[in-house]
């Protein structure tokens, strides 16, 4: 990663880590209206998923939390994003085998609020009678930057072509190389479930939201038969202009210390 990434880690570890910071505390006790874990800090493992059309691509990776204050916490992670190496799309009536090469280590910060931390309060509203539900909800926003956000893939037929009585093998008929590239910091909006505030000391949450990885650039070669498909690169790119936006979701599983 760039230096400038590492030093933008090194000072949120600073923030986290420096008592002066901490706007509110939390209870050190826990009590009937708040069953907090005694500690700030939490860390766990991620894994998740995206997807740009037919492609699913999926990270996972390792993070700790920080409570800064209640009900506010800032999460510092690190991922790897990676696909499945081959699967089949089909391309009008023919099927095509595509071989992916998804490869890239991810860093991210993110800021989570959970709203509604003091839902078990004696103030009659609705989220009083659930509240361990309420306290669990949370917005969160933050940003990764990926090393290599660069999706490869070769297509080639997976069974030959007939036309009329003669045949052409799937090498024959050649194969295309795309590449799509996308920009490195990717900034995201999101909701998830997490009973960190309820006192559970190891518990699973969910996270899903909308990931912005800016307008893809599309290049394409190809060979054989299929040397004019590469002209098409431009209308692949204007076609992939609406996934600028894509959503994710996320499992997380975590541990209180």
């Amino acid at each position: 990663m760039k230096p400038k990434f590492y030093g933008i880690c090194l000072l949120v570890a600073y923030c986290l880590c420096h008592p002066n910071l901490n706007a509110q505390k939390l209870p050190t006790t826990p009590s009937d209206s708040l069953r907090v874990p005694s500690s700030e800090w939490s860390f766990g493992i991620i894994t998740g998923g995206k997807t740009i059309k037919s492609l699913f691509v999926y990270d996972y990776g390792v993070f700790v939390t920080k409570s800064v204050s209640l009900g506010q916490r800032v999460r510092v992670e690190a991922n790897y994003r990676t696909s499945g190496p081959m699967f089949e799309q089909a391309w009008g009536s023919y099927f095509m085998n595509m071989k992916t090469d998804i490869a890239s280590p991810m860093g991210g910060i993110s800021y989570e609020w959970f709203p509604f931390v003091n839902a078990a309060g004696k103030t009659p509203t609705l989220w009083k009678f659930k509240p361990d539900f309420f306290q669990s909800l949370k917005v969160k926003a933050g940003v990764w930057y990926v090393q290599d956000p660069i999706y490869k893939f070769e297509a080639s037929l997976v069974d030959p072509v007939k036309w009329g009585s003669i045949t052409f093998t799937p090498q024959e008929v050649g194969s295309v190389k795309t590449t799509i590239e996308t920009q490195k910091v990717q900034p995201y909006i999101g909701l998830g479930y997490d009973r960190f505030y309820v006192g559970k000391k190891t518990n699973f949450s969910v996270e899903g939201g909308l990931l912005f990885q800016g307008k893809p650039k599309v290049g394409m070669s190809a060979t054989n038969m299929l040397e004019l498909t590469s002209s098409q690169a431009p209308i692949l790119q204007d076609n992939l202009g609406d996934y600028q936006l894509i959503p994710f979701l996320q499992a997380v599983f975590q541990i209180s210390l």
